[in-house]
């Protein structure tokens, strides 16, 4: 442009077209949006390397709810003790020495009275602080104790067959007397096995109480061939586990 035509540019007013300006608003646009697009980056980067790994590590180990902290622990069994051996073998002895639910007449003087005060020893043993049975070790006295009780009731009927079998053949042989007293024998071994059985009912019972509370099964008294004695099965009867009370 002419000097002449910038005087008559100035005098008629007229402006010129602001070319800088222009240029200068279209950069600073552009730098904006770089700008934008570089925070932008920057934040998504910071999201992914802060907040994504908390997200996907383990959680925080919940806490057991209010309601199950405040129930209370189960007590622990209450301990057998040599005050409790006293109660019981006192009872067996009470009982040893009374005439028992019937009186009984038996070939051996001491039989009943025996076996009674061994019965009650065992019943006494086995309904008194049952819970201590979870322990697997008292479980294994128990499994003793009642293997011994049957064991020793067994042999007691045995004998009582045996001690009658030579009377029973000299009365077949001789008769008259010896046929008479071998009748008189076989009525009083009737009888003792009856006043046993009685006694036996007691601790039967007492064993079903356990297996119905889970303490004890049969299965526990099983061999090392396998398999349950039909003593063991008898006494258990049909009781089964009905609750577990070492839960």
């Amino acid at each position: 442009m002419s000097g002449r035509d910038l005087v008559e540019d100035l005098r008629s007013g007229a402006k010129p077209p602001p070319r800088a300006a222009r240029s200068v608003g279209l950069v600073d646009i552009a730098l904006a949006l770089v700008a934008i697009v570089a925070l932008t980056g920057v934040g998504y980067f910071g999201y992914t390397n802060w907040l994504q790994p908390r997200l996907s590590g383990p959680g925080a180990p919940q806490q057991p709810p209010a309601l199950a902290a405040a129930l209370p622990a189960k007590p622990a069994p209450q301990p057998w003790t040599d005050a409790d051996d006293a109660r019981c073998v006192q009872k067996a002895r009470a009982e040893a020495q009374s005439k028992g639910p019937r009186q009984v007449i038996s070939p051996n003087p001491s039989l009943a009275p025996g076996f009674a005060g061994m019965a009650s020893l065992l019943e006494c043993k086995i309904t008194r602080k049952v819970e201590r049975f979870c322990d697997p070790e008292q479980k294994g006295k128990l499994v003793e104790a009642v293997n011994d009780y049957l064991t020793r009731t067994d042999l007691i009927v045995g004998a009582l067959g045996l001690q009658g079998a030579p009377m029973a053949i000299m009365g077949q042989i001789v008769g008259g007397e010896a046929a008479a007293g071998s009748g008189i024998y076989e009525a009083q071994r009737a009888e003792v096995l009856a006043f046993m059985q009685t006694y036996n009912g007691r601790v039967a019972k007492a064993i079903r109480a356990l297996a119905r509370d889970g303490l004890v099964a049969p299965t526990d008294f099983a061999g090392f061939l396998g398999g349950t004695p039909e003593n063991v099965k008898a006494l258990f009867g049909a009781a089964l586990a009905e609750r577990n009370i070492c839960a």
